[in-house]
Parts: C-alpha cells; structure tokens; sequence
C-alpha cells in the first residue's frame, strides 16, 4: 500500500509530466482505443482526464475496466507508469469536489470523462542510463 508520502511524490511527477499514454487493458471487444491523454484534474490516488468517444452508442463498453498510464515527457529525467481501474463516468454529481478543479460531465465534442484509480505506480529514474551512440561519438569534440 503507498504511504503519504509516495502518494504526494507520484502525484507531483504526474501533475509535472501532464499527457500520458491511457491504455485499455479489458478483455472486452468494444474498448477504448490506446490514446494521448491531457491530465483534467489529480485527487489523492485519482486522476481525471478526457478521451475521445470512439463510439455514439456507448451500451457495449465496459463503464469500468482495467487500464494503464504511461507518463513521459521528452526532457524529463524520469517517467511514471501506473496501472489501475478506469470507470467512465456518465453522472455529473461524481465530477463535483476534486480540489479545486471542476471538470464537466462531458468533454469537448462528446469526449468523454474518465476517473482512474491508481492501485500500482512505477517511478522510473532516466539519469543513470547509458550514454548513447551519438553522446559517445561527440563527447571528444565536447572536452
């Protein structure tokens, strides 16, 4: 189970990084196609974000289901992967009180909004990884 701190920690390098990769990982045949998703909005162990509708008819999707974020961002020395149970959200009541962001029912152009529940998150940190082909070829030029 995370602790208060780990919470805030993964919580700021979520906030920080922005967009991740949402994956739907159901076994169901209607599904949400893997998208690019903004963060709307970040509660203790929740996010909020928007994705678009794939469908108009939307009785055939699972409304909760397992799914996972990839958080990355190019010159960030770090990227955060986190698994849990997304659950679109279809009631405007469940939107109301998440600090101090409101986010509406529906999204722009009949996106829909999306509340995952973070139950697993890896920090991975990028700095101690091996220099590169090219960083290797520059480097004498560099000194």
């Amino acid at each position: 189970m995370f602790g208060d701190k780990d919470i805030n920690f993964i919580t700021r390098g979520m906030e920080r990084l922005g967009t991740a990769i949402f994956s739907n990982e159901s076994r169901s045949i209607l599904r949400l196609p893997t998208s690019i998703i903004k963060i709307a909005g970040i509660d203790t162990g929740l996010v909020w974000f928007t994705a678009r509708a794939p469908y108009e008819d939307l009785n055939g999707l699972d409304r909760t289901f397992p799914a996972q974020l990839q958080f990355y961002r190019k010159y960030f020395d770090y990227y955060i992967v986190a698994d849990g149970d997304a659950t679109i959200i279809l009631d405007g009541n469940e939107c109301r009180g998440i600090g101090s962001t409101y986010i509406p029912v529906t999204g722009r152009n009949g996106d829909l909004v999306i509340r995952f529940k973070v139950i697993k998150a890896e920090y991975v940190n990028r700095s101690n990884k091996p220099a590169g082909l090219l960083t290797l070829l520059l480097s004498p030029f560099a000194q």
